[in-house]
C-alpha cells in the first residue's frame, strides 16, 4: 500500500488532477442529492486557519492523523504502517471476511453520510475514503479496547479476548490525546457499521455494545 503524498510532476499531469478533481466534485455531489435523505448534523471540523496557527499543538496532530483531513501529511506518514498493522491485528482477530469486503461494504453502506459529517469537501474518492475509514475505525476501536473497556470484560468476551494480549501497546498519553483532537476523528458511526459488519453474528454484537456501554474510563 503506497501511502505517499500524491504530487503532479508536470502541468500536464496537475491539469489532468484538476480535472479529474472537479469530476469527483460532481459526482459527489450528484450523489448526494439522488440519495435518501442523510440523518445527523455535521459533526466534523477543519478548525479556521487563525486558530491552528495560533495553537498548532491544540489542533494539529504531530504523531498520527486520524480520518481524511490529515492522512496525507508527509510528516505523519511514519506512523501509516502502525496504523495498518493495528488494524490488521484486530481485524484478523474477528475473523469473518477479507478486508477487501469490508472496505466496499463501508464505501457501499457509509461513503455519502462520512462526507456529509465534514465541514469540507473531501477531495478523494468513495474507495479512497472507505479504506481510510476502515483502517482508523478499527485503529480507533484497538485504542478503544486498551484505554476505554475494562480487560477483564475483554477477556471473558469470545469476541473480543484477542485483543486482551496486546492492550498496552496502544496506550501511548500522546496517541490518546490526538485521537481527541478536532480535526483528528472520524464519525462514530463508522465504528458502529464497522463492527456490524465484522460482527455479524446479532449475539456477537449485543455482546460487545453490552461491553462498551457497561465499561468505565
Amino acid at each position: 500500500m503506497d501511502f505517499d503524498k500524491f504530487e503532479p510532476s508536470s502541468p500536464t499531469e496537475e491539469a489532468n488532477t484538476g480535472v479529474s478533481g472537479r469530476a469527483s466534485f460532481v459526482n459527489t455531489v450528484t450523489a448526494i442529492f439522488n440519495k435518501d435523505d442523510i440523518d445527523g448534523p455535521i459533526s466534523m471540523f477543519k478548525v479556521p486557519k487563525p486558530l491552528t496557527s495560533a495553537k498548532p499543538e491544540a489542533y494539529v496532530p504531530q504523531v498520527i492523523g486520524l480520518g481524511p483531513i490529515h492522512h496525507w501529511r508527509i510528516e505523519l506518514q511514519h506512523m501509516q504502517m502502525y496504523k495498518v498493522v493495528e488494524a490488521k491485528r484486530i481485524h484478523k482477530g474477528f475473523q469473518s471476511l477479507k478486508f477487501e469486503r469490508l472496505v466496499k461494504l463501508l464505501k457501499q453502506l457509509v461513503a455519502s453520510s462520512v462526507r456529509a459529517s465534514y465541514n469540507i469537501y473531501l477531495e478523494i474518492e468513495d474507495d479512497v475514503l472507505a479504506c481510510i475509514m476502515a483502517i482508523d475505525g478499527l485503529f480507533l476501536f484497538g485504542l478503544l479496547c486498551c484505554y476505554g473497556i475494562d480487560k477483564e470484560s475483554l477477556a471473558n468476551s469470545s469476541s473480543l479476548c484477542h485483543l486482551v494480549k496486546s492492550t498496552g501497546r496502544l496506550a501511548q498519553e500522546t496517541t490518546i490525546q490526538e485521537a481527541m483532537m478536532l480535526e483528528n476523528q472520524i464519525p462514530i458511526f463508522v465504528l458502529k457499521f464497522i463492527l456490524i459488519i465484522e460482527c455479524w453474528q446479532v449475539s456477537q454484537q449485543k455482546e460487545i455494545w453490552r461491553i462498551i456501554l457497561s465499561s468505565r474510563p
